[in-house]
């Protein structure tokens, strides 16, 4: 099953949906973020209606036969972001999402969290997973890189002040970002991603 985009639909069959009022507490921001390289994704899967991801599966290393995993990002709560915002010119009929995942790593000054950070912002070719503190996930990448579009580093200056580092990874495609089927990431999480 291929994936529907609003883009390529016809004008005149496009279909409204309604939207409810979710029951219960909602908890924002983002848990974990996997990051890996567009080249490790042997394929993505469609689900029957062609509106999330149903699967993804990962290359092997020829070298070493290991799978392609994700690497995970973690981070303290109440300190990343997703944020998608779409971009339309009427006139040409043109528009586009962009999806701003902000990240913030504590404890400047900490060469593992540099390297790793400066090692992102130099790779080409990424894709990412957000997993919310709903445990929902969403896939970044799906038709273009992701790339570091901004970083900060501080000390900060009292002594409560904060000391991190702060990235800005940015998507920017034809739809909004693509839901991953949570039971089956979730099932398949330790294959998928390196812990």
């Amino acid at each position: 099953m291929a994936f529907n985009k609003i883009d390529s639909l016809n004008c005149e069959s496009l279909e409204l949906f309604n939207v409810d009022i979710p029951c219960g507490g909602i908890m924002g921001g983002v848990k974990e973020v996997y990051i890996n390289f567009r080249d490790n994704i042997a394929s993505i899967s469609a689900s029957a209606d062609g509106e999330s991801i149903s699967a993804i599966a990962l290359t092997v290393d020829v070298g070493t036969g290991d799978v392609n995993t994700f690497k995970k990002f973690s981070f303290r709560p109440q300190t990343a972001s997703l944020t998608s915002t779409a971009t339309v010119d009427n006139a040409s009929g043109s528009g586009q999402i962009q999806s701003d995942l902000i990240l913030q790593f504590n404890k400047y000054g900490d060469t593992d969290k540099r390297l790793a950070i400066q090692s992102l912002m130099i790779a080409k070719g990424l894709v990412a997973i957000v997993r919310t503190n709903e445990d929902d996930f969403v896939f970044l990448g799906m038709d273009n890189d992701v790339y570091v579009s901004a970083s900060t580093s501080q000390t900060g200056t009292a002594f409560t002040d904060g000391s991190y580092y702060n990235i800005t990874l940015t998507d920017i495609s034809k739809s909004l970002p693509y839901s991953i089927d949570s039971a089956w990431f979730l099932a398949n999480i330790d294959n998928l991603v390196e812990i």
